[in-house]
């Protein structure tokens, strides 16, 4: 057994959550959590997201879930990928996502609840952050980039990172 599996096990045995070689703390998951807005059930270690539509009898829990924690731009600071699907709330895709980005003391948004598939392209923004292709419907899909401050959409391409018009 690995040095890095030991590391995990003991993180899940001190009460902590793993997420690729990350352990986070629940104080972590909770402040990560609690950026993009998501409620906290403690006994089932979840998160959740209630959508309603019209009134309370429509309402629905969306599960989240962090699908990586981790280094994308260089700079030894964690980023968190958050996925969670739902089509009262993310339409015909049934997906979406928030990416945060851990600084000193706490998380900021880069990302909030875009719906699609989250991929990470080889080209670059500001900050050496990835460009990211938010897959959906069809073939020509939207490419965000980091501009220092946020995400803003900087072109449309298909899968084989062609340019293409929507």
């Amino acid at each position: 057994m690995g040095e890095l599996s030991i590391g995990l096990m003991m993180c899940q045995a001190l009460g902590g959550f793993a997420v690729g070689e990350h352990c986070l703390s629940q104080k972590d998951i909770i402040a990560i959590f609690d950026v993009v807005g998501y409620e906290y059930r403690p006994k089932q270690y979840d998160f959740y997201d209630v959508n309603c539509l019209g009134d309370e009898q429509d309402c629905t829990l969306t599960k989240h879930n962090i699908e990586f924690v981790k280094d994308i731009n260089g700079d030894n600071a964690p980023e968190v990928l958050i996925t969670d699907s739902n089509v009262f709330k993310y339409g015909v895709t049934g997906t979406g996502f928030s990416l945060l980005s851990q600084n000193k003391s706490s998380y900021q948004v880069l990302i909030g609840e875009m719906a699609g598939i989250y991929q990470s392209l080889s080209t670059r923004g500001k900050n050496g952050y990835p460009d990211v292709m938010v897959g959906g419907r069809g073939f020509c899909f939207g490419v965000w980039r980091y501009d220092g401050k946020q995400y803003t959409l900087n072109r449309h391409a298909t899968f084989d990172g062609k340019v293409c018009t929507p």
